[in-house]
């Protein structure tokens, strides 16, 4: 609170106190004056009357003194009236800080006491914010609960409600929130039991029919009409029962009969919301699938085909190849005992379409050389033979990389669109993103379900490979040892100058 000084304060009257003996100073320097011109001019003048001057002088001085007397208590009486309203003043004045201190305390009190309603207040603000974003978030899954639930065509108020307290620019009422959890007790109440009645639901035939309602709980609904029975599934847009058009089999017919004469004891149920009836009625197969994945989903399949094309070749080729041929090794060995060598050469010959076997012909055609020289030549027929027999192994392999390689990039490409809808749409709508993530989760499963039998089926061909290597350098081995055994070969070591 302002208090306004009054305008004759304290303040102000020493300023005319002050003026007021500056008036008298003044009046008495003019007299002094008067009385020194006349004494002076008394002065000059004395030579010529003395007496008259001195009686001139006499009067001015009585008059002077009268005038001083006057002047003086002018002053004092002034003087007087000064201090007392100063005296005044100085009273009001204290009285109006003493006045100013009360409102002053009070004034801090009433802030602190604001201070604390503000803290309240905004305590009570969270709660209610908190209160509300709870009701909302209830109301929304209850929403997102109830439109999917059959209950709702028996009870369609309830939409309404959940759809009003779900809305952001309506504060829900206690009224609303009492509404809201009867529903809801009265939903968990329904939520344990089934009900068979009359109603009117969508036929398979697209128009509206009457017939009879099997409702379990809030999960499934079937209907019977003319001996035939089938699945229901809510609609939200126009709160009705459709039928699905997908024919359940035999066996869920025969469950859902005897559920509607009373003593059935099991019964195909849709926990998904009507997701599952939903795929059912697509009609979508493998290039569907195949489709969903994206363009990537192409080149894998090339890859999965030309990896199969390749294998098939190779086990074909591997798995005609003689690897045991202990056989033919005795017979060679009886023969070369006998030094029987065109014999062995041509017995060789005969079974030239065996790797061994040619590594073998290639050792007896050698006859006469070092032992060096004879291994040296059978080791460039092992290799030559290793490289017809590893052929088109290392592009198999380089198929199995690649597999799960193109996956993984239909992975990120299917993400990067997925973000995209996210960007453009945000995620109210899952359903904008199943493109993205879709073709993210194709293109990888496909790319891992080449790469697998692929890698498995290049590891056994490549262990093939290494058993007839391994028959070879075993054959080639026993071959030197015995043409060392009957001379045929010389033992000799041939040095190399360093």
């Amino acid at each position: 609170m302002m208090v306004r000084p009054s305008p004759f304060s304290c303040s102000a009257s020493p300023s005319r106190l002050e003026s007021g003996v500056l008036d008298l100073k003044r009046k008495a320097l003019v007299i002094a004056l008067a009385f020194l011109s006349f004494a002076t001019l008394s002065t000059t003048r004395l030579w010529a009357s003395w007496d008259v001057v001195a009686a001139q002088v006499e009067q001015d001085t009585e008059s002077g003194l009268r005038q001083a007397q006057e002047t003086l208590a002018g002053i004092e009486e002034e003087r007087k009236t000064f201090l007392a309203e100063r005296a005044t003043l100085s009273a009001e004045v204290r009285a109006q800080e003493a006045e100013l201190d009360a409102l002053t305390k009070k004034f801090e009190s009433l802030r602190a006491e604001e201070q604390r309603l503000s803290e309240e207040l905004a305590a009570e603000t969270e709660e209610v914010k908190v209160l509300e974003g709870a009701v909302r978030s209830t109301a929304k899954d209850a929403e997102a609960s109830f439109r999917s639930d059959p209950i709702s065509v028996e009870v369609p108020a309830r939409l309404e409600l959940v759809g009003q307290l779900a809305a952001a620019g309506r504060f829900p009422g206690l009224d609303d929130i009492r509404k809201f959890v009867d529903f809801y007790f009265d939903d968990i109440q329904r939520s344990g039991t089934t009900e068979v009645r009359q109603g009117n639901f969508i036929g398979p035939e697209g128009r509206e029919q009457s017939g009879d309602i099997l409702r379990v709980g809030p999960f499934s609904a079937y209907y019977r009409l003319d001996g035939k029975v089938g699945f229901l599934r809510y609609e939200e847009k126009g709160n009705r029962l459709v039928a699905v058009p997908v024919r359940p089999s035999w066996s869920e017919r025969g469950s859902i009969e005897d559920w509607f004469e009373g003593h059935g004891e099991t019964l195909p149920v849709d926990l998904s919301g009507g997701a599952i009836f939903s795929r059912l009625t697509r009609s979508g197969g493998l290039i569907d699938w195949l489709k969903s994945g994206g363009p990537l989903v192409w080149p894998i399949l090339l890859v999965g085909f030309l990896a199969l094309g390749l294998t098939l070749e190779r086990a074909y080729t591997l798995f005609r190849i003689r690897v045991r041929t202990d056989e033919v090794m005795d017979r060679l060995k009886s023969m070369a005992v006998k030094g029987q060598w065109q014999e062995s050469r041509d017995y060789c010959s005969s079974f030239e379409r065996y790797p061994t076997c040619r590594v073998l012909l290639a050792g007896l055609k050698n006859l006469g050389s070092s032992r060096d020289a004879l291994e040296n030549i059978l080791q460039e027929r092992i290799l030559k033979e290793l490289s017809r027999l590893e052929r088109f192994l290392p592009t198999i392999s380089v198929l199995a990389a690649i597999a799960p390689l193109l996956g993984l990039l239909g992975t990120v490409t299917g993400m990067i669109n997925t973000f995209q809808v996210i960007t453009v749409y945000g995620t109210g709508d899952p359903r904008m993103m199943s493109g993205g993530i879709s073709e993210a989760l194709v293109t990888t499963q496909l790319g891992l379900a080449i790469a697998v039998p692929i890698v498995l089926l290049h590891h056994f061909l490549q262990r093939r490979v290494d058993r007839i290597t391994g028959d070879m350098e075993e054959k080639g081995t026993a071959l030197v040892a015995t043409l060392l055994k009957t001379g045929a070969v010389e033992r000799k070591v041939i040095r190399h100058a360093a």
